[in-house]
């Protein structure tokens, strides 16, 4: 009876199809919420998060490595996994991926694939603008590597992307253990926490007060997270564009107003046959109802021109933006 309630607690569970999707959104959300911040601060400030910004992909590739191997070592599984009660399982075995060789493929498609894909296609980008926009076309893809990254590098992407739907609906179907290339590559399958998990976790704190300071900062990155995942959904969202767009439309200087010729005082103390713009004698007389004062048409028609030209600059100024 007691060996049954034991195989019972550490059988290996496999997760549901919607939490391994919601961690699978997890890691990418955070990807795009840091690439999000870097970019903020460097169009704040180019000149010092110039380097920042320029080498990103590398940066955050080294800092993704010690962290997924930090996480890989200590719990079996990504940050992302971690967070929604995952680890990683060696299929065919009860072993953990957390040592020797199974650890370094993990490592890789958690780590180095992403990175080879995010570069594969900023290359295939920038080869297919090259070649439509310019005459060297033909001795250009005479090289054989880009002429197949070029034209059969989509097609890749499909089967990649056919194979990962067709693996999740496996999943689905109780046909396969893994939902992802990424996962099946890595010749591992993800499984939730065991109760001895859960109770080797809590033996290891051995002191109350390290169990509290434990407790608080799950909860704040807990939130942390979940507030990265809001930051990535509010800045593609068209809420986000539309405060961005306001935020420009706060900070744009607009151009100084005309200066004026003469003060009021001075206007009354003009003689009464001059007009208040040219400073000269009234030929052909004009009075504008609102002031009731008097100039002469050809100036006034000059000076209502150069101010809507400048409002109609202004105007197209703000468009622009």
């Amino acid at each position: 009876m007691i060996e049954a309630e034991k195989s019972e607690i550490g059988a290996n569970v496999l997760p549901s199809i919607f939490e391994l999707i919601a961690q699978d959104s997890l890691s990418v959300s955070i990807q795009q919420a840091v690439r999000h911040i870097v970019k903020y601060l460097y169009e704040r400030n180019p000149s010092r998060y110039r380097l920042l910004w320029k080498w990103y992909d590398e940066i955050y590739l080294t800092a993704d490595l010690i962290l997924q191997t930090f996480y890989l070592k200590k719990y079996g599984g990504s940050l992302a996994e971690n967070f929604y009660g995952m680890k990683r399982i060696i299929n065919g075995t009860c072993k953990s991926a957390s040592t020797g060789f199974p650890k370094l493929r993990s490592l890789f498609m958690l780590v180095g694939w992403p990175y080879i894909m995010k570069k594969l296609e900023k290359i295939h980008l920038l080869l297919s603008t090259y070649t439509t926009t310019t005459n060297s076309r033909v001795n250009f893809m005479q090289l054989p590597l880009i002429h197949i990254l070029v034209n059969y590098y989509p097609w890749i992407k499909i089967l990649f992307s056919t194979f990962a739907f067709l693996l999740k609906i496996a999943y689905i179907l109780s046909l396969c253990n893994v939902h992802s290339p990424e996962l099946k590559f890595a010749n591992v399958h993800l499984v939730k926490f065991t109760q001895i998990d859960i109770g080797e976790e809590n033996k290891k704190r051995s002191w109350r007060v390290l169990a509290i300071l434990a407790s608080i900062l799950t909860r704040c990155i807990t939130f942390g997270l979940y507030f990265i995942q809001f930051l990535d959904f509010y800045y593609n969202s068209d809420t986000g564009e539309n405060f961005r767009m306001e935020q420009r439309t706060r900070n744009w200087k607009f151009p100084p107003a005309p200066h004026k010729k003469l003060r009021e005082s001075s206007v009354l103390l003009l003689e009464t046959n001059k007009c208040p713009l040219c400073l000269r004698q009234r030929t052909n007389d004009t009075v504008l109802a609102v002031s009731g004062y008097v100039f002469v048409m050809v100036a006034y028609i000059r000076m209502w021109s150069k101010r809507r030209n400048v409002q109609l600059r202004v105007c197209q100024q703000m468009w622009m933006i």
